[in-house]
């Protein structure tokens, strides 16, 4: 896929996906730098903690259906995802009510946000759907300005905003992201689907994996809500330094250098080690800086995260989103612990039940590293070997221009679409076997194909397909 020069669907994509992402921060977070005024510290993140537990059941129901199906193609489904995100207007609707004192019962507003929750996690889907079939899934820069420009609509309207205009600023953004979500879907790129079997096995095989991501998101969450107790400013401030890390992980992964998962993990476990070390040391200053250190870390786990899940789908050839989004699900959940284990710690004013919570979760990272995690050549996991960046500039431009000598080959010899995808595979030395496999197909279907190609291009073979293409150079 190319991940330079956006085009004008493109752009559309990521100015949708940039107002979406801004949404789900001020929906999120911003709902809660300024308490409500009818409702507690504790009852309040409750709800941040119910917020987080709907987009899990929605991630998790969308993985149950793509692993029934053995299909992602419910992403294609226009009406379906529309109709997902009108509950994500919940959560800004809450806002507004409390601004102007009518704070709904204390039920109905965690009905709200478990629906605001899940809504949430089928518009990241159809969201990353878009980057997909944009042609953007694997372009860093393209998802450093989703996160940055999302981030920073987030911390000035929070910042800037009074909590009525807040509410109403992010259902705005959720409306205008809609609309966009109403002009992409008919002009999308159709692509083959792909089956999510090998994926779901692959992810069978990483749960210690999954361990460390979520334990590792216990913290992140704890310290978020440590973090809120100290005061907005404090938040915001750990949120601007979160967002100019981001920017430059991503500007560097998008200089197609990317750093793998089991390194990224040892690395962060032992910088939040560290962090929470700090947080035990006396001290307000020390305290607000080593939780801060979290957040960002946090932040920037996900881009990371974000990427070499990225990464692994092209590898491995997996469907990008089940990939992403199985990936997603650990640190999903060791984050919603982590968000409720902190707020059951501020309830409790207890200062012993908090330096033990911190000293286990220390512990955790301690053994994660040194046991969990399998170091540079111990990885029996292909793809998760190292904790160094890995170049690959060689592959994506031979991709590259492999895909432009199939693009000139397909304009002049007027192939059909399918054709033009079995020249791509056939280009690439595969056999009808292996193209049948991947485009979901006959494999008599696929030679029919291959013959018209080699009929409209004057050749009566494979090699004599490849010398053609290689003339094109």
């Amino acid at each position: 896929m190319k991940t330079k020069g956006l085009g004008f669907m493109q752009l559309a994509i990521v100015v949708g996906f940039c107002l979406y992402y801004g949404y789900y921060l001020i929906a999120f977070f911003g709902a809660f730098a300024e308490l409500p005024p009818g409702v507690d510290f504790i009852k309040a993140h409750l709800g941040q903690f119910v917020f987080f537990v709907g987009s899990i059941i929605g991630t998790e129901g969308l993985l149950l259906w793509f692993r029934r199906r053995d299909s992602v193609a419910l992403c294609h489904k226009k009406l379906f995802f529309l109709a997902s995100l009108l509950p994500g207007s919940l959560s800004p609707l809450i806002m507004a009510l409390d601004a102007l004192g009518a704070t709904p019962p204390l039920p109905l507003m965690y009905a709200c946000l478990l629906l605001a929750g899940f809504s949430i996690a089928m518009g990241f889907m159809l969201w990353d759907d878009f980057m997909v079939h944009g042609g953007l899934c694997h372009n860093q820069f393209a998802h450093a300005a989703v996160f940055c420009t999302g981030g920073l609509l987030f911390l000035f309207c929070t910042a800037l905003l009074p909590k009525l205009a807040l509410g109403v600023v992010c259902w705005l953004m959720l409306l205008a992201s809609m609309l966009l979500v109403m002009f992409i879907n008919p002009r999308r790129r159709p692509q083959p689907d792909r089956s999510v079997k090998p994926v779901a096995a692959f992810f069978k095989g990483t749960r210690h994996l999954d361990i460390v991501s979520a334990t590792l998101n216990v913290a992140f969450g704890y310290a978020f809500i440590l973090l809120f107790r100290t005061g907005t400013a404090n938040v915001l401030i750990a949120g601007a330094a979160a967002i100019l890390v981001d920017a430059i992980i991503s500007s560097a992964m998008g200089n197609r250098r990317s750093m793998l998962y089991s390194g990224a993990l040892r690395l962060f476990s032992a910088i939040v080690a560290c962090a929470l070390l700090l947080y035990l040391a006396p001290g307000d200053a020390l305290v607000i800086v080593a939780l801060g250190v979290m957040v960002v870390c946090w932040f920037l786990f996900r881009t990371v995260h974000c990427g070499c899940l990225a990464v692994l789908a092209a590898a491995k050839e997996f469907p990008v989103l089940y990939t992403s989004t199985r990936g997603k699900l650990a640190a999903n959940c060791g984050f919603a612990a982590g968000l409720l284990i902190g707020t059951l710690t501020v309830a409790s004013e207890a200062q012993d039940a908090s330096l033990v919570a911190t000293l286990a979760i220390v512990a955790s990272f301690i053994l994660a590293s040194l046991f969990f995690l399998p170091f540079d050549e111990e990885s029996s996991v292909p793809g998760y070997r190292t904790i160094t960046f890995v170049d690959m500039p060689t592959k994506v431009a031979q991709d590259s221009s492999l895909e432009k000598r199939c693009a000139r080959l397909v304009k002049r010899c007027k192939l059909s679409p399918r054709e033009a995808e079995v020249l791509t595979w056939a280009a690439q030395g595969r056999n009808a076997k292996a193209i049948a496999e991947k485009l979901f197909i006959s494999e008599s279907t696929t030679k029919t194909h291959m013959s018209n190609i080699y009929r409209k291009a004057g050749v009566h073979s494979q090699q004599e397909l490849i010398a053609l293409l290689n003339q094109e150079r």
